[in-house]
């Protein structure tokens, strides 16, 4: 049995819209770990975020561990609740524009299954091209003009995880281009209602625009 986390009532209404996408005996925990998330320093892992919290010790803490790993509930859910949130704050007139790009993650070691090597263009230049070990992950973010930056900013609401097509031959998977994960996640967010995307013929590059 886990100790309870007493959260104030404040913060837990103002997480209730993204509580509700989980079920009732799930939604503790899930604030819970919000909270350490958001505290955190450093990598944010549920064990750092038990470790914040004073939980790390707990003989229950694989109930948190449950929620990323068994629990059923729909990121996509959120994605739509988060999306529309970040509309209403920043672009409440619109119009309303949805970036897709991919970032490499540097992970290394046998536990890290997709993990593969890259190009990483942080690391590379003109003259030299660098290859890392990690994980590639597609986002879709919400291109804002952020006021106090002065800049657009792209505020992440869907991430997928894209393994190479070595990985994918060795473990008999069916393997996805990025353009295809691109276009993969376009159309879930067209399901949940959060977007209508459509696709430019013979060019890479997708448009969409909410609902």
């Amino acid at each position: 049995m886990v100790r309870p986390v007493v959260l104030p009532k404040s913060f837990v209404a103002w997480l209730w819209p993204y509580l509700e996408a989980f079920s009732g005996r799930t939604r503790a925990t899930v604030a819970a770990l919000t909270v350490g998330a958001v505290l955190s320093v450093g990598p944010r892992t549920v064990a750092n975020a038990l470790r914040v919290l004073g939980l790390a010790d707990e003989a229950g803490f694989a109930t948190f561990h449950r929620v990323l790993n068994r629990n059923a509930w729909s990121g996509l859910v959120l994605v739509r609740t988060l999306l529309h949130a970040l509309v209403g704050a920043f672009v409440p007139d619109g119009p309303v524009v949805i970036g897709i790009d991919h970032t490499l993650e540097r992970r290394r070691g046998p536990c890290i299954r997709p993990a593969s090597q890259y190009y990483d263009a942080v690391r590379s230049s003109k003259k030299r091209r660098v290859t890392s070990p990690g994980l590639r992950w597609l986002t879709a973010m919400l291109l804002v003009k952020v006021p106090f930056a002065g800049r657009i900013w792209g505020l992440p609401v869907l991430t997928a995880l894209t393994p190479s097509r070595s990985w994918c031959q060795e473990h008999g998977r069916h393997y996805r281009s990025v353009n295809d994960w691109a276009r993969a996640g376009c159309t879930a967010g067209c399901r949940t209602g959060c977007w209508s995307p459509s696709w430019t013929a013979g060019s890479p590059r997708w448009t969409c625009s909410m609902r």
